[in-house]
């Protein structure tokens, strides 16, 4: 099989779409892991760690 300079750009340009997005997935799936749960906080309403919550200190 003969591969031609636009066949190889085009499967440079997947894997290097490919690697981007799994990257960015890892990435986004350690963030969660630095905070052990989300809550409401009562005194703001916003929604934070549970362990920055002043109430719990």
């Amino acid at each position: 099989m003969q591969w031609t300079r636009r066949s190889l750009l085009r499967l440079l340009l997947l894997s290097v779409a490919l690697g981007t997005g799994a990257l960015y997935g890892f990435k986004a799936s350690e963030s969660p892991s630095s905070c052990p749960g989300r809550i409401v906080c009562p005194l703001t309403g916003k929604l934070i760690c549970r362990d920055a919550c002043p109430l719990t200190k």
